[in-house]
């Protein structure tokens, strides 16, 4: 089975396509901006406010750009071959760095977002931590799947002769 970076480069430029549209459909039609005075720090504050069609295509893009990257890391690992059957999981230096890296900013988005709640800040930051830390959550649970499951849930051939 020939494995290549040609589907996760496309699924990567659909999302940025639809990051893109996201934006025209808001500007389009004149998105309602907000711009308002938080009196506890003296500055204004923009909140953008998405209709739920250009939610869909924020959740597609984000969706798309996390599977797309996981794809082109197990390209990576994997090399353009990949064999049929059972595959081991593939712990490497580079797997084992990102997948502490993407945990500790997990980590931070969640503290930031428990902060925030607590501490009254403003929805845009609570929003984005929360947002940034479920994004980030998606590559530690691919990371994690790479360098420690490996390939053992798929139902391939097997090489031993056995027809299951």
């Amino acid at each position: 089975m020939d494995n290549g970076p040609r589907g996760p480069i496309i699924g990567g430029i659909t999302a940025i396509l639809l990051g893109l549209a996201t934006a025209f459909f808001y500007y389009y039609r004149n998105g309602n901006d907000h711009y308002f005075l938080d009196f506890t720090t003296t500055r204004y504050i923009f909140i953008l406010e998405l209709n739920a069609f250009e939610i869909t295509l924020v959740g597609l893009a984000l969706t798309l750009g996390v599977y797309s990257a996981i794809g082109l890391f197990s390209y990576y690992l994997d090399g353009p071959r990949v064999h049929i059957g059972r595959q081991g999981p593939q712990l490497t230096d580079g797997t084992a760095a990102a997948l502490g890296i993407f945990s500790i900013l997990t980590a931070i988005c969640a503290v930031v977002f428990a902060l925030g709640v607590v501490q009254e800040w403003g929805r845009e930051i609570v929003g984005v931590s929360i947002g940034l830390g479920f994004v980030f959550a998606a590559f530690v649970l691919g990371f994690f799947k790479q360098g420690f499951v490996g390939e053992e849930g798929r139902f391939d051939e097997r090489e031993d002769g056995i027809p299951w």
